[in-house]
């Protein structure tokens, strides 16, 4: 039996996903995009002809508050402090998911964002700098130290951030880790 592609399932589909994950609008757009392609093809239909249904769905999810491009971007900037990463990648991500940059600027204003935090918090997961528990055999101190640089770097941390953050003592550190600092 063929399942139609109605307003009402898109409605559906789009509360089913937003139960499980918070979501951007451009992203939910995507999602509702897929499952239009998917159910157009178990039809044998043209999924071009359902494609006007999804701005419904997406305005009736924002009506019910589901859909909020400022506060999801700030869930993403309190989660990527969290887990310790760059102000770079979680633009990277937002930008990604479809969230403009007028909206990451305004809710990391309002939210904030510590990257110092941020970098004490990847150097222990890591175990970078400080954090670094024995020597690597067969390297320097100057070859360590390079090494850990090329990490933060590739974690999208600036240089000068990165250069003083492995400068930093584990306790400076772990105050900022703590909030007992705001920075190095």
């Amino acid at each position: 039996m063929a399942r139609k592609i109605t307003s009402d399932y898109l409605f559906r589909a789009a509360l089913f996903y937003l139960e499980r994950y918070a979501s951007s609008r451009r992203n939910l757009e995507r999602v509702l995009t897929r499952k239009i392609r998917r159910r157009a093809a178990e039809n044998d239909v043209l999924a071009e002809d359902y494609f006007h249904l999804i701005p419904e769905a997406i305005a009736s999810c924002a009506e019910l508050g589901l859909l909020d491009d400022e506060s999801y971007s700030r869930l993403k900037l309190r989660s990527g402090e969290r887990k310790g990463q760059s102000r770079r990648k979680v633009g990277a991500l937002l930008s990604s998911k479809g969230v403009d940059s007028v909206t990451q600027a305004t809710a990391e204003a309002e939210q904030g964002y510590n990257e110092h935090k941020a970098i004490a918090i990847y150097m222990r997961k890591r175990r970078l700098g400080a954090f670094r528990l024995q020597a690597k055999r067969g390297l320097s101190p100057q070859e360590q130290r390079l090494k850990d640089l090329q990490s933060l770097a590739r974690a999208g941390f600036p240089q000068s951030l990165a250069r003083s953050a492995l400068g930093a003592s584990i306790e400076e550190l772990e105050a900022l880790i703590y909030g007992q600092s705001e920075s190095l």
